[in-house]
């Protein structure tokens, strides 16, 4: 190995020394270059990072969404989205549902305001139809599917009623068919018996025209016969004759047990009911009043008196009177509210105008008799509200009245009978010639004339016992019950 020698050694560490600070520097240069690079694209990449930002978050890359949109890019069956970014691709089928929502391309904010506009509107349309959508502001496929089920249960509605409507119109086509078939077999039939009669008719003919003796014959025989019926018939007159004069015998025995019995019969123009069933013994005021009637005298409360003045007593019906307007109306209407032992609370219901009720002022109510038990056939519709429309449930209030305060109630006209209160009589309805050929406005005539028919033959047969009549009015005026209809 040769020695080293000084100078070597130094000239072989001035050209390490050399080629290292070229390559330090060198090194430097590329660290500055390097250095200036890599702050610039952290810089671009900072600027890129702010510019899509707002964009697309980082946690979108991993989404479900996002992949299927990769996907869609990748997908060699459909190249539409092949040279599309992901953005655009997004945005294309932002388009597409835009164009499918309105029919037009344009705003999916626009497009959503249709959607709820519509399913709104919609929603308001089909509410009287009690049909309601599954939302008024999304699912519009839901609405779709149920618009759609509602289109084709209607369809089938629709097609029900049709087959119904050609069931029907079979069955009324095979209606008229068999009505020709009966017609023509009528036809035929009324020929066939035209063709018979006239057969008999004309063999009628021929045996008159072969046996006129026997007619002759016959014809004597008839005037014989006749002249036999004639004397029967006198006899018959005989004895009809005898038969009357026993009838008249019985009708003249009969009245005389009517006028009999008429003269036990109530009056009620007379005394007999103008009597008074008590009077009033205190009026401490306020529409209150005391009678001398208590718990002995069979009295309840709710049971109504007409007042009448003690110096003038009960008076009668007039005679003449022809209308309602003209019954004496008392003083005063009074009902009890509390019987005591001896005396009864009563209220004043009503004051004639100008009335005053004083002490010993006379009482009286037709129904009610301490003593005796009237009988009363109730009969006929009754209006106590004054409607202008009787009807049968007034007559069961009237019969209530009856029973609850002491009478009784019948049910047929018979010399047992004390009072007959009719209701309104019944009115026939006015039909014109083609309105009866309805059998249901003849059927409703027919029984308005029997309901007329039977009215006035209860009528006509308390007339002929002597019983008295009252009508609704009167029977009210005699119990002091004109305020009914206005409790």
């Amino acid at each position: 190995m040769p020695p080293i020698t000084p100078q070597g050694s130094r000239t072989g560490l001035l050209t390490s020394l050399v080629i290292f600070v070229i390559l330090f520097v060198t090194a430097t240069i590329f660290a500055i270059y390097f250095n200036v690079q890599l702050r610039s694209k952290e810089q671009d990449f900072e600027h890129y990072k702010l510019q899509y930002k707002d964009v697309v978050a980082d946690t979108a890359f991993s989404t479900p969404e996002f992949t299927s949109l990769q996907a869609l890019k990748t997908d060699t069956s459909n190249p539409t989205y092949a040279d599309m970014s992901i953005l655009d691709i997004a945005l294309k089928q932002r388009a597409d549902l835009a164009q499918a929502i309105t029919g037009t391309p344009g705003d999916p904010a626009a497009a959503q305001k249709t959607v709820t506009d519509t399913l709104q509107s919609v929603n308001k349309k089909l509410a009287p139809e009690g049909v309601k959508l599954p939302s008024d502001h999304d699912n519009l496929a839901g609405a779709v599917n149920l618009l759609s089920d509602t289109v084709a249960s209607q369809q089938k509605q629709l097609q029900d009623a049709n087959n119904k409507l050609k069931e029907a119109q079979a069955a009324q086509a095979a209606a008229e068919k068999k009505l020709a078939d009966v017609s023509a077999a009528h036809d035929k039939a009324l020929a066939d018996a035209r063709a018979q009669g006239q057969a008999a008719l004309d063999q009628l003919n021929q045996q008159f025209t072969s046996n006129k003796g026997v007619i002759d014959q016959l014809q004597k025989d008839s005037a014989d016969a006749a002249k036999k019926a004639q004397d029967a018939a006198q006899a018959v007159q005989t004895q009809m004759a005898e038969l009357n004069n026993q009838v008249k015998k019985e009708a003249d025995a009969n009245r005389a047990l009517q006028a009999k019995l008429g003269n036990r019969r109530v009056d009620v123009t007379s005394a007999a009911v103008r009597q008074g069933d008590g009077r009033i013994v205190r009026i401490p005021g306020n529409g209150i009043c005391y009678i001398n009637l208590g718990q002995g005298d069979q009295v309840t409360p709710g049971m109504t008196f007409e007042v009448y003045d003690q110096a003038e007593g009960v008076p009668p019906i007039p005679q003449n009177a022809t209308g309602d307007e003209q019954l004496p109306v008392g003083k005063a209407s009074i009902e009890i509210t509390r019987v005591g032992t001896t005396s009864s609370e009563c209220r004043i219901v009503r004051t004639s105008p100008g009335a005053v009720l004083s002490e010993g002022d006379v009482i009286a109510n037709l129904v009610y008799d301490p003593n005796n038990k009237y009988n009363f056939f109730v009969y006929g519709n009754f209006d106590l509200a004054n409607t202008g429309r009787p009807n049968p449930a007034d007559g069961e209030v009237i019969k209530r009245l009856v029973t609850q305060w002491g009478g009784k109630v019948v049910d047929q006209v018979n010399v047992d009978t004390d009072f007959v209160v009719l209701g309104k009589e019944p009115t026939l309805p006015s039909y014109s010639k083609e309105e009866l050929e309805s059998p249901l406005n003849a059927d409703k005539l027919a029984k308005a004339q029997a309901e007329l028919e039977k009215y006035h033959e209860i009528m006509q047969t308390a007339r002929d016992l002597h019983i008295p009549i009252l009508n609704q009015n009167r029977f009210l005026y005699y119990i002091g019950y004109y305020d009914q209809a206005k409790r």
